[in-house]
């Protein structure tokens, strides 16, 4: 059973605008963003895009594996002089960054959409300036203990 945890999370829900916006333009607003995302594949709508890059579909099946090579070196790692693992590590954190999609330590593609998206319901409408809502539903730090 496959629960999708990141449906609600919509630009129209994640911006929470003091003044109504138009379904049409929310929607017309994400499409018009989402080249800043460069995507492999165009959603077809925004639940599927949610999917791709909340849900991390866009990276396939067994994203999560390491590859052959990674496993090996670590089978191996205890093995190894630290010199040469340095150089070993070096040279697949070299790989690495050349084959991975995502930005490190900070992945700042979705933070621009949501902006863009944002500035796009702004142009789509005419507004100049918006309110929106705090983005925690309350002004109160988290409790990180379960207890008191």
């Amino acid at each position: 059973m496959t629960i999708n945890l990141w449906a609600v999370n919509t630009s129209k829900n994640f911006w929470r605008l003091h003044h109504p916006v138009d379904d049409s333009i929310w929607e017309d607003a994400v499409r018009k963003a989402l080249p800043v995302l460069r995507l492999n594949s165009t959603p077809k709508d925004e639940g599927e895009l949610l999917e791709l890059v909340l849900g991390e579909g866009q990276f396939g099946n067994g994203h999560w594996e390491l590859s052959k090579i990674r496993r090996l070196y670590y089978v191996l790692k205890p093995f190894i002089p630290r010199i040469l693992s340095r150089a070993l590590r070096q040279l697949l954190q070299s790989r690495h960054k050349r084959d991975f999609e995502l930005g490190w330590p900070i992945e700042e593609r979705y933070p621009r959409f949501q902006f863009d998206v944002l500035k796009n319901v702004l142009e789509l409408t005419g507004m100049s300036s918006v309110r929106f809502g705090p983005f925690w539903a309350s002004r109160q730090a988290p409790r990180l203990c379960p207890h008191p």
